[in-house]
């Protein structure tokens, strides 16, 4: 699927969003830690380091244990020193990692049921789109500026299980979600190889209803 159909598509899906709630919409913020990962062809050993994550959310109430939950989230994704493949020939000592730094957005549906009183467990899943603000690449503890080196837009699935906490007016969420994405981030790599994104995100979250009329 073309990249700009697939992030016009997102665009679409969350500016289509049309509350018809049965509750006050919630509006919350969140952050937590991610766990980036990839999919990636001819590197051996490609590893991710845990990152922080921060955003801002707003979950609609659709129906019955149904919600609709969109957000903006900023990420920074770090890998690990990379090991190439035994047949790329590269000097014994070579090392290499890249940086990063990503903002989200998001759009997803929630089902939620009660596990106890003022307890909830949902499922989740929906699409997301991502802008790349800044990339870099090292090699040798030579960092690199790699932003024009990477693909700006990404996109893919994401969903994930959590459980929820209602104390007064306040919600408490704690969740887990993997994401996939369907374009590889990086032009061209120094040596061979394709990376695309993929990982798992955990956060914790409080949101307040809010009265709009």
């Amino acid at each position: 699927m073309n990249k700009t159909v697939f992030l016009s598509l997102i665009g679409i899906f969350l500016l289509k969003l049309e509350v018809n709630a049965q509750e006050l919409p919630q509006i919350g913020i969140f952050g937590g830690y991610t766990f980036p990962g990839g999919v990636f062809t001819d590197l051996h050993d490609f590893s991710y380091k845990p990152v922080n994550n921060a955003g801002i959310f707003a979950e609609f109430d659709r129906l019955d244990h149904l919600f609709m939950n969109t957000g903006i989230m900023y990420s920074q994704n770090e890998t690990g020193p990379i090991t190439l493949s035994p047949e790329v020939k590269v000097p014994k000592d070579f090392s290499s990692n890249m940086t990063f730094n990503y903002l989200q957005i998001y759009g997803r549906l929630k089902y939620s049921y009660k596990l106890v009183n003022h307890v909830n467990v949902y499922y989740s899943a929906g699409l997301y789109g991502g802008y790349l603000i800044s990339g870099s690449y090292t090699e040798n503890n030579d960092k690199i500026n790699a932003t024009s080196n990477m693909h700006r837009g990404n996109g893919g699935l994401l969903g994930g299980v959590g459980i929820s906490f209602d104390i007064s007016k306040l919600k408490l969420n704690l969740g887990a979600d993997a994401n996939y994405g369907f374009f590889y981030t990086v032009k061209d790599l120094p040596y061979r190889g394709t990376i695309y994104s993929a990982g798992v995100i955990t956060s914790l979250g409080i949101s307040y209803p809010v009265d709009f009329e």
